[in-house]
């Protein structure tokens, strides 16, 4: 089993928490990003999250990373193990997601890019 935890940065996310629970990854939530056509860098809050994150020994995955090609690429420059949003892939239910993503990688084949 591979335990996430989702939408970290916002509500009431707990730094105790990560320590108790037996995670390997951590979502930092799309409202700790900048807004990239404003702000071209992520700030001190979203540095200290992947800095602990990478202490703690877990995977970072950016939520959020839409249009913006800056989000991808300044995500990756600061250690993201990951990147989810709307630039991959819209919200979509489990038989599209089987049918697009998981048979054809299962099948050896890469899923085309629908736009």
């Amino acid at each position: 089993m591979h335990v996430s935890i989702d939408d970290f940065g916002t509500g009431h996310s707990s730094l105790a928490t990560l320590r108790r629970l037996p995670a390997q990854e951590l979502k930092i939530d799309r409202a700790s990003w900048p807004t990239w056509s404003t702000m071209p860098t992520p700030g001190p809050i979203v540095e200290a999250m992947l800095a602990m994150a990478r202490t703690l020994g877990l995977r970072v995955v950016a939520e959020g990373v839409e249009t913006d090609r800056a989000a991808r690429s300044c995500s990756m420059q600061m250690g993201c193990d990951e990147l989810q949003g709307y630039l991959f892939a819209k919200p979509m239910t489990r038989a599209i997601a089987v049918e697009a993503w998981i048979a054809p990688a299962s099948a050896g084949c890469r899923p085309s890019s629908r736009r």
